[in-house]
């Protein structure tokens, strides 16, 4: 575990006994104890395992009447990892009110996101650990956690959230060693290790949000300031390649509201490279359009069913392409359409959850299904059976998952 995270730790519990002296104060830990495995479809030897771990986690809170204080802490043995022993800092943070709670400031490590889609993101620009969600651990465990400040301010004509983040955060990609998962370089290229931004503050990362009801549904506009999560642009040396983080400016808006007994929401955003407005450098990624609609009903008897579309679309995607064939350089991605369906059922008095969740490209021909079965034995004792299906031909986002077809099983004591 780094210095700079065991700093943060103790700078915010030391906050939180401070500022829970009053009477009020309301003190509880809980956690969890959970043994997870999981194996790939085409296992022949142990090295197959995708998933060998045991983790317990602890949370603090401490709660009074002008602020909150919350941490949780992991500690993981983990067989099927390059360290199989870590401590983790899920989350360890303050809130502090003010102005009979018009005004909410949280700081230190904690899991952020907004937007409307499920498992879906346009405007939620907030990394993401796709290795934990392709192996079967639980989806708060998509959420990387992430250092920052946010301001929220309620109660005001149009409602105000505004995170910066000090220290860049990037998205956590799939681990080779788990997932059949290869990134080959162009050929007579060296592929370096991606260089990610540094730690000034000149290099943070801003992220707001506008929100206000209007009647039945919710409008919110958003802008961010950062980089990309992926190290998707490239600096050619000689014959090598170093990815990085291109800086990114975005800007987006969603509706979420009733509709014929159910929700609905849409949801859109521009992604702006800012070193390729002008869409003429192969080897930083172009502009993007990204869109989302959806919708979710239940229909009786525990059970509920939602339908979702995205689309991407690559602006200067030809230019782009024309200039990366010039220079022998890979080629960007088009566009990228995905549909989405849940369905849903509770039985036994809620205690059995049967979900299944598919992403399809119509375009590319490729998906992932993702089936789960979670039985709840008592309050504290919860099983989980799932699986994660990928589909496609190589070159394909999901297509070069194929081989990665795994089963999971979670078994977790709550306390």
């Amino acid at each position: 575990m780094k210095l700079l995270d065991s700093s943060i730790a103790a700078l915010m519990l030391g906050a939180a006994q401070i500022v829970a002296r009053p009477a009020a104060a309301q003190v509880e830990l809980h956690g969890f104890v959970e043994a997870a495995t999981g194996i790939r479809a085409t296992a022949t030897s142990a090295d197959d395992f995708s998933l060998e771990e045991v983790r317990a986690q602890i949370q603090l809170s401490d709660y009074h009447d002008k602020g909150e204080f919350f941490s949780s802490i992991d500690l993981v043995r983990d067989a099927a990892s390059s360290t199989p022993g870590a401590l983790e800092i899920r989350e360890a943070w303050l809130k502090l009110q003010a102005f009979d709670d018009r005004l909410e400031l949280k700081a230190g490590r904690q899991a952020l996101n907004w937007g409307t889609g499920d498992l879906l993101f346009a405007n939620d620009l907030f990394a993401k650990d796709w290795n934990a969600f392709f192996i079967g651990r639980e989806d708060p465990y998509l959420k990387v956690p992430t250092d920052a400040f946010r301001l929220t301010l309620h109660r005001l004509p149009v409602g105000i959230d505004l995170v910066y983040t000090p220290r860049f955060n990037a998205d956590v990609l799939p681990d080779p060693r788990r997932l059949p998962v290869d990134f080959p370089a162009p050929e007579g290229m060296t592929v370096l290790a991606p260089e990610v931004p540094g730690g000034s503050l000149e290099e943070g990362e801003l992220a707001l949000r506008l929100h206000r009801r209007l009647g039945s549904g919710t409008l919110s506009l958003y802008a961010y300031q950062g980089y990309t999560k992926t190290p998707d642009a490239l600096r050619m040396e000689a014959s090598t390649l170093t990815p990085y983080h291109a800086e990114l400016r975005a800007f987006g808006s969603s509706l979420r509201r009733a509709l014929a007994g159910g929700v609905f929401w849409l949801e859109g955003a521009l992604r702006d490279i800012s070193d390729n407005s002008s869409g003429d450098d192969p080897l930083l990624p172009g502009g993007r359009i990204d869109a989302i609609a959806g919708y979710q009903r239940s229909f009786g008897g525990g059970a509920s069913w939602e339908l979702q579309v995205y689309h991407a679309w690559q602006l200067d995607h030809d230019s782009l392409l024309e200039a990366a064939r010039t220079l022998g350089t890979p080629e960007p991605p088009g566009d990228r359409q995905l549909v989405t369906l849940r369905l849903e059922k509770r039985l036994y008095y809620d205690s059995v959850r049967l979900s299944l969740f598919g992403l399809h490209s119509p375009a590319d021909a490729d998906g992932h299904w993702r089936p789960l079965v979670a039985y709840d034995h008592t309050d504290e004792i919860q099983l989980a059976l799932g699986a994660n299906l990928f589909y496609g031909d190589p070159g394909t986002l999901f297509g070069d998952l194929d081989r990665g077809d795994n089963f999971y099983l979670r078994a977790r004591y709550r306390f």
